[in-house]
């Protein structure tokens, strides 16, 4: 197992999520999610924590499901294929 240490700051966010997030959205959705959901925060961070959490799983989980999405892992897939491509990936991606 690799070791890292990562500095972090007061108020820096740390998200920790399977392949079914980080497959179906971006960094930009996930920092978007985040700032809608601290403008929207209730009575506690407990609070926030969960409808964070909520907010991701339930978007990436409706981006999985949408055929014509590019999603990072149908754009990463896609890269893969260099100049080969015979049919360009496309879609969310289920998690598995």
């Amino acid at each position: 197992a690799d070791i890292e240490t990562i500095p972090v700051l007061p108020g820096d966010i740390i998200v920790a999520a399977t392949d079914g997030v980080f497959d179906n959205l971006f960094d930009s959705d996930i920092e978007e999610i985040i700032s809608d959901e601290e403008s929207a925060a209730g009575s506690s961070d407990l609070e926030l924590v969960k409808s964070t959490a909520k907010a991701l799983a339930d978007e990436a989980f409706a981006r999985s499901m949408d055929a014509r999405y590019m999603s990072p892992f149908a754009q990463a897939k896609g890269e893969q294929q260099g100049g080969f491509v015979f049919q360009k990936p496309i879609g969310g991606k289920p998690d598995d």
